[in-house]
C-alpha cells in the first residue's frame, strides 16, 4: 500500500507542511521572477487544498473534541489572512512587489505550521479523535479537489460538463462511503452547492 494511503490525519498534514516548506525554499533560491511566479503558483494551489482540508475536517473535529479552543481560533484566523494575501497575489505580475508579498505569506505560513505542530497536534494526539478516519476523509477530499481542478483546467466547453459529471460521481461515491452523521454531509454539500 502506498505511504499516502496509510497516513493518519496528523501525518498527512505534516507531509503537506514539508511540501510547502520545500516550495518556499525553492522560491527563495530561484534566480528569475518567472520561476518564482511558477513556484508561488504551485505553493498557492497546495495551500488552497491544505486550508480546505484543515477547515472542513481538522478544525471541526478539533472543536468537537477540544471544545472552543484558542489554538483553533488562531489557526482559522491565520487561514483567513493567508486567503486574502493569496487573492492579492493571483493577478499580480511577477516582480519585486510580488516576491516581497509572497515572502511575507511564506513567513506567516511557516509560523502557522510551527504553531500547529508544536501546540495543536500534540493536543489532538492526546484526544479521542479518530485520526485514521480523519486521514481517510482528508485523502478523499484531496482526490475530489484534484479531480475537480483537472476538469476545470481542461475547460473548453464540453469538457466542463464532463468534469462536472465526474465531480458529481466522485461526490456521490464519497457521500455513500461515509457512514457518519448528517453534519458531515452538510459540510461537504457546502463545498458542492450544485448537489443540494
Amino acid at each position: 500500500m502506498p505511504r499516502m494511503m496509510q497516513l493518519n490525519a496528523i501525518d498527512l498534514l505534516k507531509d503537506d507542511h514539508r511540501r510547502l516548506q520545500d516550495l518556499f525554499t525553492r522560491f527563495d533560491s530561484a534566480d528569475d521572477d518567472h520561476r518564482k511566479r511558477e513556484l508561488a503558483k504551485e505553493a498557492i494551489e497546495e495551500l488552497q487544498t491544505h486550508t480546505l482540508i484543515e477547515e472542513e475536517i481538522l478544525y471541526p473535529n478539533c472543536r468537537e473534541a477540544l471544545g472552543s479552543d484558542e489554538l483553533v481560533n488562531e489557526a482559522q484566523e491565520a487561514h483567513h489572512v493567508a486567503k486574502i494575501v493569496m487573492t492579492e497575489l493571483r493577478p499580480m505580475p511577477a516582480g519585486d512587489r510580488f516576491n516581497a508579498k509572497f515572502r511575507n505569506l511564506s513567513k506567516a505560513i511557516i509560523a502557522h505550521i510551527q504553531e500547529e505542530e508544536k501546540d495543536l497536534f500534540p493536543r489532538i494526539q492526546g484526544s479521542t479523535l479518530d485520526l485514521e478516519r480523519m486521514g481517510r476523509d482528508m485523502r478523499e477530499l484531496r482526490s475530489h479537489r484534484a479531480a475537480r481542478a483537472l476538469a476545470m483546467a481542461a475547460s473548453p466547453s464540453g469538457l466542463i460538463a464532463i468534469g462536472a459529471i465526474l465531480a458529481a460521481v466522485a461526490a456521490g461515491i464519497w457521500l455513500r462511503s461515509r457512514s457518519e452523521s448528517q453534519p458531515s454531509r452538510q459540510r461537504f454539500r457546502r463545498l458542492m452547492p450544485s448537489m443540494k
